[in-house]
């Protein structure tokens, strides 16, 4: 909403006001006897100032040139003109022409006087009013902040934020590419050298053949075109992944295979695992179990639970890869090789394990109680692996022979579960 402005209309009542003021002048100056002297002489004087103003103003000096011009022309004159006119120029010489600001006007009368002077003072006064006012109006504005100029202000901070902020976007643009010229370099780099590194072959060893158990799986490797496998001797253990490390250099996670069959004689194979854990420090070194088999001797669950257990009381940290069947083994090899490469390279960042947070929720009547939920964090490793797990004819005898009565029913919620997710998806 636009505020009235107030002192416009004072400033106009005043105006107004001042018009009688000056009509109380003039009247003052025909009643009061001494201002009424005093205005008589000093309107005489307005009188002949304006007269003397007047006279100057109007006088055509062209006028008189031309006139003295024409009277002083060559004309025939007899001797008693010529006679006059040396008379008449010789009483000019005598007598100085007097100038108009010293020249005296015809007084007015009193009345008139008067009027002329009370005219100019009250006029005057009007003016000084007027005046007055504009100065107070002036000096009020001026004292006043000018929005204008705050504005432009305002514009001029805000024209130097986006130059800052401009300058700072094109040096962050600048380091930016630089960044990205560096790692193109380094990618590049890296391509070559992966160019230049030859890929080793997994190895496996032969010993593979007469095990019977793993007796068709050396066959099986040597045909996959997925990866290259190598049969070798070995001595420690019984198959070799390379996982590649520093300075472009491969080293080798060993693992062994082992099963149900190896724990019946319990010794030799701690003997095999104790020595194998010492060749490298126990670094790099892990177990694959096979828990299904084709004999009826023994359950495999049981032989992994124990496998575990003893290697807890012997002190032996290593990881135990569940192995489902024979043809997973190299899909399970692969993945596991991926993870290691992938640990190597990206930096450890604490962070919840789905097998303990999301495996609770993993069946139609969640939450899967206490006991078959450590069960299945104990044999499967990831969610993923209890999925493929849970999606699969061997997998799914596994899991209902591992949650036996009276929690079987925990296990058909679990699996008619994971048949809906991968229905759904």
């Amino acid at each position: 909403m636009v505020p009235l402005p107030l002192f416009k209309f004072a400033a106009l009542f005043v105006r107004h006001i001042s018009k009688y003021g000056a009509n109380w002048i003039k009247d003052q100056a025909h009643d009061h006897p001494k201002f009424r002297t005093i205005a008589a002489r000093y309107g005489q004087t307005m009188h002949q100032v304006n007269m003397r103003m007047a006279v100057t103003l109007l006088k055509d000096k062209a006028a008189e040139k031309r006139a003295k011009e024409k009277a002083e022309a060559p004309t025939v004159k007899t001797e008693e003109q010529m006679r006059a006119d040396e008379a008449k120029a010789k009483f000019d010489k005598k007598e100085a022409p007097k100038s108009i600001w010293r020249r005296k006007f015809r007084p007015l009368p009193e009345n008139k006087a008067v009027d002329l002077f009370a005219d100019v003072i009250g006029d005057s006064f009007i003016l000084l009013v007027a005046t007055s006012l504009i100065l107070y109006e002036y000096i009020r504005a001026k004292g006043k902040p000018d929005p204008h100029a705050e504005k432009l202000a305002v514009l001029h901070e805000k024209m130097k934020e986006l130059d800052q902020r401009e300058n700072e976007l094109e040096n962050a643009e600048k380091e930016r590419q630089i960044r990205v010229e560096t790692l193109e370099q380094a990618v590049e780099e890296m391509r070559k050298a992966s160019h230049k590194q030859k890929r080793r072959p997994v190895m496996f060893c032969t010993s593979l053949r007469k095990r019977s158990e793993w007796a068709t799986l050396p066959a099986e490797l040597l045909a996959a075109k997925q990866s290259k496998w190598k049969e070798s001797s070995l001595e420690t253990h019984d198959l070799a992944i390379p996982v590649p490390s520093k300075d472009d250099y491969q080293d080798w996670f060993r693992l062994l295979l082992l099963s149900s069959t190896d724990l019946q004689t319990l010794d030799p194979t701690m003997a095999r695992i104790e020595r194998l854990y010492h060749q490298t420090g126990g670094r790099q070194v892990g177990i694959v179990f096979l828990l299904q088999e084709n004999i009826s001797k023994g359950n495999a669950t049981i032989a992994y639970m124990n496998l575990q257990s003893n290697l807890l009381s012997s002190s032996f940290e290593m990881p135990i890869i569940p192995l489902f069947s024979l043809q997973t083994l190299q899909d399970t090899l692969f993945k596991f090789q991926r993870q290691l490469i992938a640990t190597r390279r990206e930096k450890v960042v604490p962070r919840i394990k789905p097998a303990t947070s999301l495996l609770p929720f993993c069946s139609l009547n969640p939450p899967i109680p206490e006991h078959p939920r450590n069960l299945l964090s104990d044999v499967f490793q990831s969610i993923g692996d209890l999925a493929q797990a849970a999606t699969s004819r061997d997998g799914q005898a596994y899991i209902r022979n591992l949650i036996s009565e009276p929690e079987s029913a925990v296990a058909e919620d679990a699996l008619r579960f994971w048949e809906q997710e991968y229905m759904t998806n």
